[in-house]
């Protein structure tokens, strides 16, 4: 019974329609996963496509189709050799996958200018629950493409959805706090360009800062109490700042004079509180003390609104903003929201979109298919996974991990790529990136890098179709990254170890060499017959000839 069961098994898995129908399967996947992968990403692709468990069977049934097609034609046959060869490496072709799946290394390596570096981020994600100093909880998040809710508790905090790829919308929180901060969105636009941007002066509004750079436009968010100082007539073009009592003031109204050191920098002082503060407003806006120590805790602070003069810098309070333009500073009042200020600079106008006192601005992560645009990610970048903690509930992501007070310790959670060290490291010395003529589009992009393997160095170069190879491990040219405005660049390198290769090439050379083989003995085998027809048909002329 459990013979003829076998063979049965044998029979359907090594069938020829069975082949063709799982052949057929497995081209439209591949061509379902190229353009996913070309749309999406190539970590999309291996969660929804490669990776994923459906893909994983039909390539077990493609294994399972090949082999019991070869038991199927046993014992050997001299006519088969060929076949044998071809389905022979088909075979070890599925096992250098299989190593490369369960052994292989394929990753990114983020190289800052002059950081050397071993650490390889590996596309699978990892929570990390660290429980004070001493203790670290990691768990391994799941493998899928889509949001997915966990329902599960590490220790007494449950976890939710899990967004692999997410992006953020802008939400609105109440502030519940006595102390009344200052948050705004707005919009700058002229002919040519628009964008919307959000700043936020309050303590839980981590997602947004209070100055930002739009090309050589400075935006500064501050509170609305410091816009008197902007109107204040100042001869010296100094403002001084009082934190504590959030007033401002100039050095005229203080009767304080203003001098200069002997390298002409200008500096005054006044003493309040026994405490003796004396100020270089176009150095520093911090105080010195006697010991010309920068006093970091001071109430004071000091504007040299002079500074401002020779960049252009765009100062916002909520409903009202500040420029310095023709040799004198514009105070302009938004009446409402939706009301547009003209800038002077490029045509640019500016709109009031929102503006709060009593709310923060919140990013809410929200799944979104990741897209892509000339190879550089534009969409569904980052990760998020919602916990509760007491009731409460956070949003931990991939560049914010949450830090909160739990039964009577703090406690980090962090969401992360799961990492290995190389035992050599890589040191990025310079990145080169050429644009297309008359745009800012790159056109390619190349690394100089120095591996140090712990007795010697050595500079090598990586761009398109020249990758490094060391110890097995190859490293191509993936991405790059701004640092900052005019930091530079830095470099992403796509990282590869497959220990399954070797075998991949001994199964493509069967499987070259077996195909060769198999289409020589078939077409041998078609040749045959007929040869041996013209050789009946001659013996039997001959014959008719000798008895005639």
């Amino acid at each position: 019974m459990i013979l003829k069961t076998l063979k049965d098994f044998e029979k359907f898995f090594g069938s020829l329609k069975f082949a063709v129908v799982m052949i057929s399967v497995f081209t439209v996947v591949l061509i379902i996963g190229t353009f996913v992968e070309s749309y999406y990403g190539a970590e999309f692709a291996g969660k929804f496509v490669y990776k994923s468990l459906p893909f994983m069977f039909l390539q077990l049934c493609l294994f399972l189709s090949i082999f019991c097609a070869t038991l199927l034609r046993l014992p050997p046959k001299k006519r088969l050799y060929g076949f044998y060869m071809l389905h022979s490496g088909l075979l070890i072709l599925f096992l250098g996958s299989f190593i490369t799946f369960y052994s292989g290394i394929d990753g990114s390596m983020t190289l800052v200018p002059s950081t050397p570096t071993r650490n390889i981020s590996l596309p699978e994600d990892v929570l990390t629950v660290s429980f004070g100093m001493k203790r670290h909880v990691s768990l391994k998040l799941p493998n899928t493409a889509l949001k997915t809710n966990l329902n599960h508790n590490v220790e007494g905090i449950e976890l939710g959805e899990y967004l692999p790829f997410a992006g953020h919308e802008v939400v609105w929180k109440d502030s519940k706090s006595p102390i009344k901060y200052s948050s705004g969105e707005y919009q700058i636009f002229n002919n040519q360009v628009s964008q919307e941007f959000t700043m936020s002066l309050h303590p839980k509004a981590t997602d947004f800062e209070s100055s930002t750079q739009m090309g050589p436009l400075s935006v500064h968010f501050l509170p609305s109490t410091l816009l008197r100082c902007f109107g204040l007539n100042s001869k010296s073009g100094v403002i001084i700042w009082d934190a504590k009592r959030g007033a401002c003031t100039t050095p005229e109204e203080k009767g304080l004079e203003m001098q200069a050191t002997k390298s002409k920098n200008r500096y005054f002082a006044f003493k309040e509180e026994g405490k003796i503060y004396t100020f270089f407003p176009d150095m520093t806006p911090w105080p010195l003390d006697e010991k010309f120590t920068i006093i970091s805790k001071s109430q004071y602070r000091v504007f040299g609104l002079g500074l401002f003069r020779d960049s252009p810098h765009l100062f916002l309070f909520g409903k009202s903003l500040a420029y310095y333009s023709d040799e004198k500073w514009v105070i302009q009042d938004f009446k409402k929201s939706g009301d547009s200020i003209e800038l002077p600079w490029m045509g640019f106008n500016l709109v009031l979109k929102t503006h709060h006192d009593e709310k923060y601005p919140y990013k809410n992560p929200v799944y979104q298919l990741p897209l892509q645009n000339g190879g550089k990610a534009i969409q569904g970048t980052e990760r998020a996974l919602s916990i509760k903690v007491m009731g409460q509930t956070y949003w931990v992501k991939d560049r914010a991990p949450v830090t909160i007070p739990f039964n009577g310790e703090q406690v980090v959670i962090r969401l992360h790529k799961k990492s290995i060290r190389t035992p050599f490291e890589i040191n990025l010395t310079r990145f080169k990136m050429d644009t297309n003529p008359g745009t800012m589009t790159p056109a390619s992009f190349e690394s100089f890098v120095d591996l140090f393997d712990g007795t010697s160095s050595k500079a090598h170069h990586l761009f398109m179709n020249n990758p490094l190879d060391y110890r097995n491990f190859t490293f191509y040219q993936a991405s790059y990254f701004q640092l900052g405005q005019g930091q530079g660049y830095g470099s992403v390198l796509s990282v590869n170890y497959d220990p399954g290769r070797p075998w991949k090439y001994l199964g493509s050379l069967l499987l070259v060499l077996g195909s060769t083989w198999h289409f020589y003995l078939q077409k041998k085998k078609k040749k045959g017959p007929k040869n041996k027809a013209k050789a009946q048909r001659a013996s039997v002329t001959k014959e008719g000839i000798t008895h005639a």
